[in-house]
């Protein structure tokens, strides 16, 4: 953390000496983006732009270790016009250096939906509700469920933790394995950890943690428990397969469900084009309207707050903005829209639309946790070993403390 601090200042130090330190031709955007997955269809929209504008010039960037070498570039005093983050740590830090625009004056502001406007706020320091990101597109994560096989059994879409395990049983029963774990990469655990984090301890506990006030001992007890109880469904072996492995598996129907997110689905089909997918929240808890669906900013435009084109920079996130270019984007891509006017609308994530319709919407966990703390070896160790909840949750907290100095 203190490392994560002291980047900040040096982001800081370089706004400061950004003013004249270099010189563009008028009508010029430099933009980068962090997420080389996005690179063909942010370029398209790029071609898009300057051939409707061909006295405009945009120099796009999307390297492999991204985040490297725009530090690289800010601490050079080459901040980009525009650079496209997600909504993690990378953001935190820029907003702490106060080098990022406001757009909350934006029109397209008023389009986000407002589970993502908090989600920025809650990244600002002191939770300041100012937009120096404009949400785009966003992931999911949940539940994935072979359809075919639920509908063989005669099973229901369950909607609370009771209905989850009864779900669980019914399977069992007719000897089909309900769940398909993949935690030998130990990140595939984080659609178990996340949603169980959210919705038993809350977002207050992601901002109170920060600052010392709150321990995940006396708190995550619950969510440990139920993580155990959960991975009872799955092979006896946790540990023995990864993500790949265990995407070919799930395609082939070794198992009902799969803790992951929406990003798995295409890879999943690629094993099985016949397969037949659906995806729902994980239901925590007995009272449905706190089972959130868990989805996070992926992707948002920022302006640094010193650059020179301004207008034009605005103009083209105006452009990327229009209904068919968020459209385009999110099949593309298989994610998400920030906007109300736009839904994504494949099969395969239906079970989730009226969790979105409804702005039922939680945040990762994760995107506040402090730079270096991995929770995903700690619970791999965890459920690997059907450990002692209470050692868990206090190496969560040694590991999260040796890593936060807020």
């Amino acid at each position: 953390m203190k490392n994560r601090l002291l980047a900040a200042a040096v982001l800081a130090g370089c706004a400061l000496l950004m003013t004249g330190c270099r010189e563009k031709g008028k009508n010029h955007l430099e933009i980068f983006s962090t997420k080389m997955e996005n690179q063909a269809i942010l370029q398209s929209f790029i071609d898009d732009y300057t051939q409707e504008h061909p006295e405009v010039t945009i120099e796009f960037n999307s390297p492999p270790d991204a985040s490297t070498v725009l530090r690289t570039k800010l601490t050079k005093n080459r901040v980009p016009d525009i650079i496209f983050m997600g909504g993690d740590m990378t953001f935190r830090d820029m907003s702490e250096a106060e080098i990022l625009m406001d757009l909350s004056d934006m029109e397209e502001a008023g389009r986000i939906k407002e589970a993502y406007k908090e989600q920025v706020y809650n990244l600002n320091p002191d939770q300041e509700e100012k937009l120096f990101g404009l949400p785009y597109a966003t992931n999911a994560e949940g539940i994935i469920y072979n359809v075919d096989i639920f509908n063989e059994q005669g099973l229901e879409i369950p909607k609370t933790w009771d209905e989850l395990m009864d779900v669980c049983g019914k399977l069992e029963s007719a000897g089909i394995q309900p769940f398909y774990f993949t935690l030998k990469d130990s990140w595939t655990g984080g659609p178990l950890w996340i949603p169980m984090t959210y919705d038993l301890a809350g977002m207050d506990f992601f901002l109170d943690r920060r600052e010392g006030k709150t321990t995940f001992l006396g708190t995550h007890e619950e969510a440990a428990e139920k993580i155990l109880t959960l991975t009872q469904y799955g092979q006896k072996d946790l540990l023995g397969k990864g993500y790949d492995d265990g995407n070919i598996d799930f395609a082939n129907g070794k198992a009902a469900m799969m803790f992951q997110g929406n990003w798995a689905i295409p890879n999943i089909q690629k094993a099985n084009p016949d397969v037949n997918l659906d995806m729902f929240a994980l239901p925590v808890t007995n009272d449905e309207s706190k089972n959130a669906i868990i989805s996070g900013i992926d992707v948002m435009p920022t302006i640094y707050k010193d650059t020179k084109e301004e207008e034009l920079a605005k103009d083209f996130i105006s452009f990327i903005f229009q209904d068919e270019k968020v459209k385009a984007y999110i099949e593309d891509q298989f994610a998400f829209p920030s906007v109300d006017t736009v839904v994504q609308d494949n099969a395969s994530v239906a079970g989730v639309a009226e969790k979105f319709a409804d702005d039922n919407i939680g945040d990762f966990a994760d995107h506040y946790y402090p730079t270096g703390f991995d929770f995903t070896v700690t619970l791999q160790t965890f459920v690997g070993s059907r450990g002692d909840v209470e050692e868990f949750l206090k190496k969560l907290d040694k590991e999260y403390d040796k890593y936060n100095s807020f």
